[in-house]
């Protein structure tokens, strides 16, 4: 992880510890942690196209009660659950937590 200096802002999300940092000057790391789960997103190349550029999502522990705390769209969540490596059973469980 990132010491001290490389870290952004801190901040609480729907109870969930959150930071962002810069990593050089083209990546950033979307960090959340949870009383359930904890939740990393690898952004390359941030500032460029977001439409073609890949991000890489790591989750820990219960992955359903992360899919219920992401402030995003239902479909989004659909969209990020069918990516995830995780079990068959997992996935049933994320697609009806959201």
């Amino acid at each position: 992880m990132l010491d001290a200096e490389q870290r952004g802002p801190h901040f609480i999300l729907n109870g969930a510890q959150c930071g962002v940092s810069q990593i050089d000057e083209r990546q950033a790391l979307l960090e959340a942690a949870g009383q359930n789960f904890a939740f990393a997103a690898f952004f390359p190349g941030w500032h460029g196209d977001y439409s073609t550029t890949p991000v890489h999502i790591l989750t820990v522990g219960e992955h359903h009660t992360f899919m219920v705390w992401l402030p995003i769209a239902r479909c989004d969540k659909l969209r990020i659950i069918s990516c995830l490596r995780v079990s068959a059973m997992d996935k049933v469980l994320c697609r009806l937590s959201i």
